[in-house]
């Protein structure tokens, strides 16, 4: 077995818009109250890391000093209380498929330990598209691959005030210097400038908390001994771009 990491980012996405999402701190204390690492050991079997951000490892703008979310439900605690959240339940919309729902039933219970309730929703992925890119859904289980791994692709199209809906960012999040930052690096030639420029954007959105961010995960493929110079792609859907060498 051969584990490959992906370029994605699994996710639950909050729309910015609407209550109680469009407040920060209770985007923030949602992504305190969640162990990453117990959610990965228990639907992963421990084959993923945990997100910090969108972008993931070997992409550009991804950086270890990123500073994501932990497990912190005393702070969590505060910052639903400076937002004047007694008690929260919300809706979690997800795909109508066996995983899906696994996995967002172990965050409902992880989240029901600290008084936070939650109802699953499940959908076709049609119907889940629509909902979530109309509004109707306040917070939704999804995941981005990238099309190609560069760290522009890992947060224009997704948080990009522009791309609104199917456009890519389905949590209708907005931010003027985030947008402005965006469109100067996309423009940025330079390979050294333009990944730090896309790290700081990287952490600028962390902190505003967009997602619940979950996890990147690996891709596993079965070989053999007589299978030489496997060359996978981590890109979505380039299975058929796989070069190998067979050894008579």
């Amino acid at each position: 077995i051969v584990d490959i990491p992906a370029l994605n980012t699994f996710y639950v996405g909050f729309n910015n818009r609407v209550a109680p999402f469009n407040d920060v701190r209770v985007r923030k204390a949602l992504n305190m109250l969640i162990d990453r690492d117990a959610l990965i050991k228990a639907v992963y079997n421990g084959r993923a890391i945990a997100a910090k951000g969108s972008i993931p490892p070997g992409v550009s703008g991804y950086s270890e000093n990123t500073k994501g979310y932990s497990l912190d439900p005393q702070k969590a605690k505060k910052l639903l209380a400076e937002a004047g959240i007694k008690e929260l339940e919300f809706d979690l919309y997800h795909r109508a498929v066996q995983s899906a729902f696994e996995i967002c039933r172990f965050i409902q219970g992880e989240l029901q330990k600290h008084g936070v309730k939650v109802n699953l929703k499940s959908m076709e992925w049609s119907a889940l598209k629509d909902a979530v890119n109309n509004g109707e859904a306040g917070a939704f289980y999804m995941s981005w691959y990238g099309d190609y791994p560069d760290g522009e692709n890992f947060l224009y199209p997704l948080f990009h005030s522009d791309n609104f809906g199917a456009g890519g960012n389905r949590a209708c999040f907005k931010n003027e210097e985030i947008d402005k930052l965006l469109e100067e690096a996309i423009k940025t030639d330079d390979i050294n400038k333009r990944e730090e420029m896309y790290a700081k954007i990287n952490q600028k959105v962390v902190d505003e908390a967009p997602w619940m961010y979950l996890w990147h995960s690996s891709e596993s493929y079965i070989t053999s001994d007589n299978v030489k110079n496997i060359d996978f792609s981590p890109i979505f859907f380039m299975d058929n771009g796989i070069s190998i060498t067979m050894k008579k």
